[in-house]
């Protein structure tokens, strides 16, 4: 009787740690949400507040075939704003001829280096400290004739959210 006891005790155990481990995986698997939640909070809402605030005018010098940045990456939305930047370099842009001549010793840095603010050409335009030691010359965007400001709330949010890993 007492082993009996002892088998039906186990099986009971067992169970309930099968019914356990599915009930955390299924709570972890539905607390991940879809892309609009996480467009939401997170990531997500760092990127639209950069969006909003900074980014939505890249897109009137860095467009589809703006005189001058022809053949570079397309900014003109969110969408491809993070597509065409993240992780990629001016390498990527062989017929983007301006950035090639201009920033010629910069081709080969990455625009966002996820995970790498201190390495991210994004940041390094904006932030004078992290220019200075991408080992290019890093053209300026927060002079007039750019028309880009960025707070330094704003370029904080940029860094975080770089580090963060978009």
């Amino acid at each position: 009787m007492l082993i009996l006891g002892f088998a039906v005790r186990n099986r009971l155990l067992k169970h309930s740690c099968l019914v356990l481990c599915s009930l955390i995986t299924f709570a972890y698997l539905t607390s991940c949400g879809t892309d609009e939640e996480l467009t939401e909070s997170g990531q997500g809402a760092a990127f639209d507040q950069l969006w909003s605030g900074v980014f939505n005018r890249c897109g009137s010098c860095h467009g589809r075939d703006v005189s001058g940045t022809e053949g570079g990456p397309d900014l003109t939305d969110k969408s491809t704003f993070t597509a065409m930047l993240l992780g990629k370099t001016g390498d990527d842009y062989p017929e983007w001829t301006t950035f090639a001549v201009n920033q010629e010793n910069c081709v080969d840095k990455s625009f966002i280096a996820s995970g790498r603010s201190s390495q991210s050409l994004v940041v390094a335009i904006f932030d004078s400290q992290v220019a200075s030691n991408m080992g290019c010359d890093v053209k300026d965007h927060t002079e007039p004739s750019q028309n880009i400001s960025i707070s330094s709330s704003q370029l904080q949010t940029l860094k975080d959210w770089i580090d963060e890993g978009p």
